[in-house]
């Protein structure tokens, strides 16, 4: 990691990649298989717009398993599907619910950064998240707040295996899931697994700006990820190459709303109850795993460049760059 020093004039971080959301499929340099293009398929989901791009390996029909199986893992995952793993985690009758190995996979991993992070990503932060609704662009009340708090941080809850397969278990109703800080990586995890079993050899996932690649272009060189500059989005502030690996951002300017001259933006600091003012303006993360570039990219932001760089020492391969306020 780069040692990094603040002008005086400029708020941008001298001296590392200076970063925000990654745009999606910016600057991949155009590869080609013999006699073919590169084949890609789009679509939406998860609340965004995702795009497939193969290019060695793979044929037609990898195309639509992507697309299959992006959408299974949504109505999984999210938490606003009726009927998903989440949803019945947290609409649940009892203390108990039967869930997907993958579900149980994903919780145990977030718990596991949860713990490394002390609860900057907080698994159980859904009662907050609910409250600060930025549709409707409304700030809680400080009473609704202190509420949503309490059932956020005294949340217990465990995984457990039993013969009929994995369980969700919290005795407290009010233990509820939150995943939008780390399903998305997870799906891309999941989602190379697949593709590299169908013989993708070289590829990019992009999953609303969280980049994951298979292998390298097959001239063996590294992709190339644009980044764009958090000030001025019509612009690249710098460009990152990888190899088999993940670039993942977490900035507070694409989900917000401005009352009486305050912007609320949407990751959420459970020692608060309000969005997180750690004087990031974006984290970014570089490293194997989409899944724990995501959540360390929200438990960075939310914890504050200082907390954040003692919290990576645990994160040996993965690189962090901060973007100050």
């Amino acid at each position: 990691m780069i040692k990094v020093e603040k002008g005086k004039k400029s708020k941008i971080i001298i001296g590392i990649i200076a970063s925000a959301v990654l745009i999606a499929g910016a600057i991949f340099a155009k590869s080609v298989q013999k006699g073919r293009e590169p084949l890609m398929k789009d679509c939406f989901a998860l609340d965004t717009f995702c795009t497939l791009t193969i290019y060695e390996g793979g044929n037609e029909g990898v195309l639509e398993l992507f697309s299959d199986e992006l959408n299974r893992l949504e109505a999984l995952f999210s938490p606003e599907l009726k009927g998903s793993d989440i949803w019945n985690i947290n609409n649940r009758e009892g203390s108990s619910v039967r869930i997907d190995a993958l579900t149980a996979k994903m919780l145990q991993e977030a718990k596991s950064i949860s713990d490394a992070s002390d609860g900057a990503l907080l698994p159980t932060i859904r009662p907050l998240t609910v409250i600060w609704n930025f549709k409707n662009e409304v700030v809680p009340g400080e009473e609704e707040i202190l509420k949503a708090m309490e059932a956020s941080n005294n949340a217990r809850w465990s995984i457990t295996e039993k013969e009929d397969g994995f369980y969700f278990e919290a005795d407290d109703a009010l233990t509820k899931i939150e995943t939008g800080a780390f399903a998305k990586g997870y799906i891309a995890d999941v989602l190379k697994e697949r593709l590299v079993g169908e013989g993708v050899r070289s590829a990019v996932i992009d999953l609303g700006g969280n980049v994951l690649t298979i292998g390298s272009k097959p001239d063996g060189t590294p992709f190339r990820v644009g980044i764009k500059d958090p000030r001025d989005g019509n612009s690249l502030i710098n460009v990152v190459e990888i190899s088999d690996e993940s670039v993942v951002t977490a900035g507070t300017y694409e989900r917000y709303f401005e009352k009486v001259g305050r912007r609320y933006h949407h990751i959420l600091d459970k020692s608060t109850g309000y969005p997180a003012e750690s004087g990031l303006l974006s984290v970014t993360v570089i490293g194997k795993s989409s899944f724990t570039c995501d959540a360390l990219a929200t438990a960075a932001l939310v914890l504050g460049r200082e907390k954040a760089e003692a919290m990576m020492v645990q994160f040996p391969g993965y690189e962090i760059y901060f973007v100050e306020e």
